[in-house]
């Protein structure tokens, strides 16, 4: 056994124990979570786990009992993206450091989400013995502990007067020191140091209307909504300091990235979306945000805090409640990706998503026999925007777990409503995105919709692309027989653009594939394309599947297909996707 005597923070206080560590656990995979508790059972320490399925779940408890280290599966994260998912379960958050625990594919995502600071360690689960387990859980506690002892020591350091008298963040001077600090050491590693300087809009008005003895209230208010707003952030190393009466700034060293910054500052707009109160008082305080990024926009820390200033600026005569970079390009891709991500959130909360239809027809019998829905989003000023234009953000941001459940679930409903109406009975395909597969647990999520929907389970088929299945083939055969034996379709789709194995391909439970148009769209004049899919169409047929081919828009390519065995086709030969009430008349 370690002969351990354990020094844990829990808030501000310190809990000194023998030896005894409680480890909690998040992970939604109930024999997952069996297994890592055999672990450590047989570890050489004393382990007391707390095990919860989901990050909510996590803060709930940790809202209420303290725990000493985090170990945070990525298959808990909910559905959402690895970035905010981490960073709702950090430090801050949980009151313990956070070990990732991931699978072999995942092993570099959670290696970059250690570097950039988001968690504290990761482990590969199927790596595990009780011993490297344990070495990990107490090498974590011990470097947290160490942080927090260097941590005190440079908070006692801080004279008097390099403190601000009302937010007890450090001053001007202190800030000056600690920025020239960061950007010497960012000239040494060669790595990237940023200032975010954050003036207030409105703060002013109530120190100049009600005074002292409610301004002062309401800055404190304003430092504590930035530190909480930041606590996923902030490191030890980096500092928050308040520079002005309506000014405070940070200083992030080192920088992995520019899009940690982006998340950073929208981190601190959404800690001003609501509004302050100080007894019966409301104050709707905004702010604006200026950043520069050293090396680009500055040598020194008066040179950095100038560009921050400028881009400040440029933020309030804009219209402020918003962030500037001072560098143009890194500022109009900011703004972009923001304005896209913020409107995908308001787009989801007002219900500005609608599904259009694109029928597949029997290539030999002339019929409509299935539907597949595709998402549309119904923008205020720029009318239907189109998949492409939003769905690789959604699936980055998390936001296709909500989105995609809608989808589906309108597409059931949808296939309720036309059988209710005496049409005949079709499939409805709907597209699975690869981290809905990987994230979701997209059979219970079936299983619910359907119950809900009172849909019959076969007119529904789920459309998964090949890469989602072949990036973890044994977990993906797993979730495809939980799906099958909810007595839905499954369909590979994009077939041929991955890198199959055909004895996988022969042991998943699926009905059918999809050409991708990538193929067909020259067939047959292409020889080398032509090759390809009469080759799919063989192997589908010796495996008794389904071959659904994409992108047909000629009567050649019908032809063509239908000689060699293609057993049904969309594209834009039969319709372009089409709204709900469009497509009554086609299976009429």
């Amino acid at each position: 056994m370690y002969n351990l005597y354990l020094t844990v923070e829990r808030g501000s206080e310190i809990w000194a124990g023998p030896g005894l560590i409680r480890v909690l656990l998040v992970e939604p995979d109930e024999a997952a979570a069996r297994r890592l508790e055999d672990l450590l059972s047989q570890a050489p320490a004393f382990f007391e786990v707390v095990h919860v399925p989901s990050v909510a779940e996590a803060k709930r408890l940790a809202a209420r009992e303290s725990v000493a280290v985090v170990l945070l599966s990525l298959a808990g994260t909910e559905g959402q993206s690895l970035e905010s998912a981490l960073r709702s379960a950090a430090p801050r958050s949980l009151g313990a450091p956070v070990i990732l625990l991931a699978r072999p594919d995942d092993e570099s995502a959670a290696q970059a989400a250690v570097l950039r600071g988001l968690a504290q360690d990761y482990l590969v689960a199927s790596h595990l013995d009780p011993r490297l387990l344990a070495h990990a859980l107490c090498y974590t506690l011990e470097r947290r502990r160490v942080q927090g002892e260097l941590r005190r020591l440079r908070q006692s350091d801080r004279p008097e007067g390099m403190l601000d008298r009302i937010t007890r963040l450090p001053n001007r001077q202190l800030f000056h020191d600690r920025l020239e600090s960061a950007l010497e050491e960012g000239r040494h590693t060669n790595q990237m140091s940023a200032v975010f300087l954050v003036g207030l809009d409105g703060y002013r008005l109530v120190q100049d209307t009600l005074g002292a003895s409610v301004a002062d209230p309401l800055l404190l208010a304003i430092a504590q909504r930035l530190q909480e707003g930041l606590g996923a952030f902030l490191r030890p190393q980096d500092t928050l300091a308040r520079l002005s009466g309506e000014e405070f700034a940070v200083v992030f060293s080192p920088v992995a990235q520019m899009d940690d910054l982006s998340w950073a500052a929208d981190a601190v707009l959404e800690a001003f979306a609501s509004p302050f109160r100080l007894g019966t008082l409301e104050f709707f305080i905004s702010c604006s945000i200026g950043v520069s990024v050293h090396p680009f926009d500055g040598t020194d820390a008066a040179s950095m805090l100038q560009a921050a200033d400028v881009a400040l600026r440029r933020s309030r005569e804009q219209g402020g409640s918003a962030a500037q970079f001072y560098l143009p390009a890194v500022n109009d891709r900011f703004l972009t990706r923001l304005e896209l991500q913020n409107g995908l959130r308001i787009a989801l909360a007002r219900d500005q998503f609608l599904v259009h239809y694109m029928p597949q027809r029997d290539v030999v019998t002339g019929r409509i026999v299935s539907v597949e829905a595709l998402a549309r989003w119904k923008h205020p000023t720029r009318g239907l925007v189109p998949p492409l234009d939003f769905i690789p953000l959604a699936e980055e941001t998390g936001l296709i777990l909500p989105l995609g459940e809608r989808i589906l679930r309108q597409a059931c409903l949808q296939a309720r409503a036309w059988q209710a109406a005496g049409l005949p009975k079709i499939r409805v395909s709907v597209n699975v995105s690869p981290r809905q597969f990987q994230r979701q647990n997209p059979v219970a999520l079936v299983r619910r919709i359907l119950e809900e929907t009172k849909l019959d389970p076969g007119c529904l088929e789920l459309e998964i692309t090949e890469s989602a299945v072949m990036k973890d083939a044994d977990a993906a055969l797993e979730t495809l027989r939980g799906l099958k034996a909810e007595g839905v379709g499954l369909a590979i789709d994009d077939f041929g653009t991955g890198y199959s194995s055909l004895s996988y391909l022969r042991s998943f439970p699926i009905d059918a594939l999809k050409v991708d148009r990538s193929f067909v769209r020259e067939v047959p004049a292409r020889n080398d394309d032509a090759a390809i899919v009469t080759a799919i169409i063989a192997m589908a047929h010796s495996l008794r599947l389904r071959v659904i081919a994409e992108g047909v828009e000629t009567p050649l390519q019908q032809d063509w297909l239908r000689d060699r065995g293609c057993h049904e086709i969309q594209g834009y030969l039969i319709s372009r996707p089409l709204p709900a009430e469009s497509v009554a008349p086609l299976l009429k």
